[in-house]
This record gives C-alpha cells, structure tokens and sequence, in this order.
C-alpha cells in the first residue's frame, strides 16, 4: 500500500489547520466578548437553518391551485423545473427530512466511489477514507449547502451525474442529465461543451433540446398558462436582481464570486469618479453594464473554448468548464463552488495515478492550493464574511489560468497518453 501523495497531504494539511485556526478563533473571540453560541460559524442560526427551502413552504402547500402563486410570502426565484421538482418534494410531511436523505444519500455514494479511486491506486482503506471523511467535513460549500438546504443541491447531483456519464462515454445519458440540470439552472449548459470538444454534435443538440422541453413541460405544469408561469418566474428573477445585481450593499456581495461583482463594482466607482451618481442613475448604470457584462463574457467564453479549452486533455476541459460556469454567471453564491467537488477528485485520482508512475506534473500544486481557498471556511467568517467571495473569486481566476497553461494528459480519458494502463 502507498501513501497519500506529497501534494495531497500538503493540501489536509492546509485545511487542519486553517480551519483549526478558524474554529479557535472564532470561539475566542465569542468568549471575549461574550457572543450567543453559534456565533461566527457560519451554520446552525435558528433564523436562516434550512431558510432557503422553508422559505417556500407557504406557496407550496397551494401547489397546483388556483391559489399558487398569490401564495408566496417571498417571490419564487427559479427557474420553472425547480419549482416542479420543489412541489413534489413538498408533498411529503417532513420536506426538509427527504431533502437531507437525498443529499446524504448523494454524498455517501461519492464518498464511496472517490475511496474505491484511491484504494484501486494502492492507496490504504483507512487512509482513503479518512482522507475523504475529512475532507467533506472542512468543505464549506457543502456545509453551506447543507445548512441553506439550497434546491442547488438537486442541480448539483444532476450536473455530477451528467459529467461522470459523459466521461464514461454514456453520451446520450450524459447530455439527457446535463439538459436536465441545465434546465433548472441555466449555467449548467456550460458543460455540454464536453461534448462539444468530442465532436459529439448530436448529443450536444439533445441537451439542449432536453432544457427546452423540460422547461416548457415544467411551465405547463405549474400553469395555468406557460406565459402566466413565466411571467410569475420573471417576478422572482427581478427580485434577485435589484437585491443582488443592482446594489452596492456590502452584504450583498459577500458569499458571491460572481465575476460580475467585481465589474459592478468597478462600473460604477469608475462613473462616480467622472461626475456624481444618484440612486436612480447607479440602478441604470448596473443595469447597462449587466447587460454589457452578459455580452462580453459570453465573448469571451466562446472564444476562449473554441481558442483554447476545446484542445486541452479532457481532465483540463472538466475543470475550466467547470471554473467557468460558477465564475462567469452574474450571481454565484457559496454553494455553487460544490459542483467543483467532482473536478477535484479527479483531480485527486490523476495526482494519485500520476505519483504511482513517479511523474511530477507541473501546476498541480498550484491547483490545490486554490482549492484550499474555494473548500476552506477560513478566518474570514468570523468578521462577517469580509474578503470572503474576493478571495474565492481571485482563486477561481487563478485555477483557471494554471488550468489553461498546463495539460494534465490521463489515459482515464485520454487513451494516447503514458498513462495507458489507467482506469477511472
């Protein structure tokens, strides 16, 4: 049996530690100045434990009545699937309970498969499993996630899915789940570019046709008209974005590593400085520049894909894919840096795999060093989240660079390379 790479119990370490130091920190500073428990953790307060689920409760009872969408006390802010997939979840007595067991179910079977990646490379059972025990425990977008019981965790589950049967070349399977969580979310669609880079043209076209259809089907659903739904969704979508997109609030930003912060943040310092800005005009400025930002960034995708990321080895295209789709959206909050958790254990297995044949691969350790800044909860939430999103966003930019400048070649999914004899 072999032990853990250099590279991957320098990055245990490095989450022991910070989080360790987050943790005491945090607890005295709690005792200094005399702080209610849970203070400073991040989890566990009575007024937000499982919010973004209960938060609907009330329209949902209503589902399917006349009566649905009067209901709501705070506008329904998804996409149509979402709120089909919400209502049948809401079927149930305990929402909440079935919501838990599904995500744990879905993180017992990860864990399960990412120990049989590392114990199949000679890596010790107990070494694998504590590896990967702790490593869930210090991940903060899962606790996030977990904590908000945030209806992203379906999406997450789906989009994993739809990547893992893609790189098994299940290409309609993988372009079905991909249009499905797509669908629900529209960043997802992001990672049909895996098929794109295959020259998989008709499954690509599926998924796309899959979003559709689940959509309109999702619309007629919900009723009483696919254009009333819609319109009622547009309701929720404007809500997010005077409350995220159009505000200079401090707060606002501070669990998002959206590159559009950055930008509107820039867009309008840059036109105070050239003549003063009332509220009304900063509303019309944020709102130019989004739609500028929407231009751009899907420029700059697009080409960077067909430029670039489209020649790169298949595990390269999952990360900057990935990278890509929690980066460029104009609002990304914590518990989307989860769905980076599939391209970091193929990571891992490829650091694995590539220790056993005594080959040392350039920008690795770069790599997991930005990972210990997207995964780690960090000192930064005991002062309410200051720095918090610049730091993960800085991180993201960097990963995707390092991504972009080395190739990491795996015979996994990659047949030509060295690495032949490999298996996922």
């Amino acid at each position: 049996m072999r032990e853990l790479p250099l590279l991957l119990r320098r990055y245990w370490l490095a989450m022991a530690l910070l989080t360790a130091l987050s943790i005491l920190y945090t607890a005295a500073k709690a005792t200094l100045y005399h702080l209610k428990f849970p203070y400073g953790i991040g989890m566990l307060y009575d007024d937000s434990l499982w919010g973004d689920l209960l938060v609907f409760r009330p329209g949902f009872i209503h589902f399917r009545t006349p009566q649905f969408w009067s209901s709501f006390e705070y506008p329904f802010t998804y996409p149509a699937p979402l709120a089909v997939v919400l209502g049948l979840l809401f079927r149930f007595a305990h929402p909440v309970k079935i919501y838990l067991a599904i995500e744990a179910a879905a993180i017992a079977t990860a864990a399960w498969w990412f120990v049989r990646q590392l114990t199949s490379r000679n890596i010790a059972p107990a070494t694998a499993w504590a590896f990967t025990l702790s490593t869930l425990a210090m991940t903060w977008p899962l606790l996030f996630l977990i904590d908000t019981a945030n209806a992203e965790g379906f999406v997450i589950i789906l989009l994993a899915l739809g990547v893992y049967a893609v790189l098994r070349e299940r290409w309609w399977l993988g372009a079905i789940l991909i249009g499905i969580a797509g669908s629900m979310k529209l960043f997802p669609l992001i990672l049909l570019g895996l098929l794109l880079a295959r020259r998989r043209y008709r499954e690509f076209a599926a998924g796309l046709i899959v979003a559709l259809i689940v959509t309109l089907a999702s619309l007629a659903i919900l009723g009483p008209t696919i254009a009333e739904a819609q319109r009622q969704i547009n309701v929720g979508f404007t809500l997010i974005q005077n409350l995220y997109f159009f505000t200079m609030k401090p707060d606002a930003a501070a669990l998002d590593h959206s590159l559009w912060v950055g930008v509107r943040y820039a867009a309008v310092y840059t036109d105070r400085l050239l003549h003063p800005v009332s509220a009304t005009e900063q509303a019309a400025v944020l709102a130019v520049s989004l739609r500028v930002y929407f231009v751009v960034a899907a420029a700059a995708g697009l080409t960077l894909f067909f430029a670039k990321i489209r020649r790169l080895p298949t595990l390269n295209i999952v990360l900057a894919l990935t990278i890509c789709a929690v980066l460029l959206p104009p609002l990304s909050l914590e518990y989307t840096l989860v769905h980076l958790l599939l391209p970091f254990a193929l990571l891992c297995a490829y650091a694995v795999a590539m220790d056993q044949h005594g080959v040392a691969v350039e920008g690795l350790g770069a790599c997991f060093g930005c990972f210990v800044v997207l995964f780690n909860i960090e000192t930064f939430l005991s002062n309410r989240f200051v720095y918090a999103a610049e730091a993960r966003t800085l991180a993201l930019l960097i990963l995707l660079w390092v991504v972009l400048r080395h190739n990491f070649p795996w015979a996994a999914f990659d047949p030509a390379t060295i690495e032949r004899s490999l298996t996922v």
